[in-house]
This record gives C-alpha cells, sequence and structure tokens, in this order.
C-alpha cells in the first residue's frame, strides 16, 4: 500500500480556511494527478463545510485557538481513498443529534447542519469523535481516475 499524508493547522478564523483548502487540494491533486472533476469538487467541499464548521462552530472564530487538518491518499491494489481528519479546540456538539434529524424538513431549512449532511452525503464514512470536537472521513476515488494517477506514477 502506498499513502501519502499532509498535515496543516489553521490559527484564525475564516479567512485563513480558504488559503488551507487550496494547499490541501494542490496535495491531492499532485498524488491523483488523473482526479475526475465529480471527484476533486466533492472532496473540495467536504474540506470546506467541515473547515468552516471547525473554524466557525468549535472555536467560535477565536483567533488564539487552532484547527489541525490532515489528509491521507492511500493506494491498495485497484483502489484508492482521499481520508481526511480535523480537530478543532472547541467544547463539541451533540453529532448524535445532528445525524440522526438530518434528513428532517425542519434541518434542511435550519440555517447550521446542511454542511454536516453534505459531507455525509458526498463520502463513503464520516465518523465524529466522542466529544464532536473531532470529524474524519473517507472517500472511495473513481476507479478510472485511480488507474489513470497510477499509470501516471509508473
Amino acid at each position: 500500500m502506498k499513502s501519502y499524508v499532509f498535515t496543516a493547522e489553521i490559527r484564525g478564523g475564516i479567512f485563513d480556511v480558504k488559503p488551507a483548502v487550496t494547499e490541501a487540494m494542490a496535495f491531492v491533486e499532485k498524488h491523483a494527478p488523473r482526479l475526475n472533476t465529480s471527484d476533486g469538487h466533492e472532496i473540495k467541499l467536504v474540506i470546506c463545510e467541515l473547515l468552516f464548521n471547525a473554524v466557525i462552530h468549535g472555536n467560535k472564530s477565536d483567533g488564539r485557538k487552532k484547527v489541525s487538518f490532515s489528509l491521507m491518499i492511500e493506494r491498495s491494489g485497484d483502489e484508492a481513498f482521499v481520508s481526511g481528519a480535523i480537530t478543532d479546540e472547541g467544547q463539541g456538539f451533540d453529532h448524535k443529534a445532528v445525524m440522526r434529524d438530518m434528513n428532517t424538513r425542519e434541518a434542511i431549512m435550519r440555517e447550521n447542519g446542511r454542511g454536516i449532511k453534505l459531507a455525509y452525503e458526498l463520502t463513503n464514512q464520516l465518523v465524529y469523535s466522542p466529544a464532536g470536537n473531532s470529524v474524519s472521513f473517507r472517500k472511495k476515488l473513481a476507479a478510472k481516475a485511480f488507474a489513470e494517477a497510477v499509470l501516471a506514477n509508473v
């Protein structure tokens, strides 16, 4: 199995998220150079939503608190995955209640919570820590994109 790891920290507010996402996507594109457009957009959207949630809701936009962020691209046989982990310094939240209620009309119409549903729908796995201040995700890449990426890196 081949794996590539990216790590970063965000200290500050929402304006620090975009540079972190740009750097993360450059890493993804470097190690999966023929990533299909759909997978690329979905990965970027998931990273954006989860990082913004950590900065805004977790750390309450407190520039003294940090958000730790890592990505891993794993290749094994004919499969490839992008995994990520994001941890903030906030108190966490009741993620079980949010996940349980995410399909109700009221939840869809709320100002908050849709990013979690979006991340859940766009990944193969989305798991929160018991406290709710850390989230990890895993997304399988399209087989064609992976096969082309392997050939390009041979």
